[in-house]
């Protein structure tokens, strides 16, 4: 059975920015033959923030083809989601951000949300796991 993951842009960023331990941590968590990778255009616009601002072309380039090649779908953040992720803001407190990427995944049907962020708890309908409770 295929596993549906969401990334969070913080887990994307670690691929590339993280020391090289967890890049592989993550790169053998996500490259599992059964998983298909989910992700948002808020992923890649966070991803790319601090690469932009810096100048550094190269880690653009990485990130764009990144999201052009190796996440298999891209979530549209379309009204049904941006509805959903109200909702999420409303019951959990979370900010807006966290909100509209756990919509994305529970309207996209994902399996998994894949964060390094602790204060997500668990949401109905999805399994958060959050890397440093996974891989030390």
């Amino acid at each position: 059975m295929t596993v549906r993951v969401y990334l969070d842009a913080v887990t994307v960023i670690y691929l590339f920015e993280g020391s090289p331990h967890r890049s592989q941590q993550v790169r053998s968590l996500i490259g599992r033959v059964d998983a298909t990778l989910v992700a948002s255009e808020l992923s890649r616009m966070e991803c790319l923030v601090r690469p932009l601002r810096e100048g550094q072309v190269s880690l653009v380039d990485e990130f764009v083809s990144f999201f052009d090649t190796e996440v298999d779908e891209m979530v549209d953040l379309d009204r049904r989601v941006m509805e959903r992720a109200a909702r999420v803001r409303a019951d959990h407190g979370y900010k807006t951000p966290d909100a509209i990427h756990l919509a994305a995944a529970l309207e996209s049907k994902c399996d998994v949300f894949l964060t390094n962020d602790d204060r997500l708890r668990q949401t109905g309908g999805i399994s958060i796991e959050v890397l440093k409770r996974i891989v030390p």
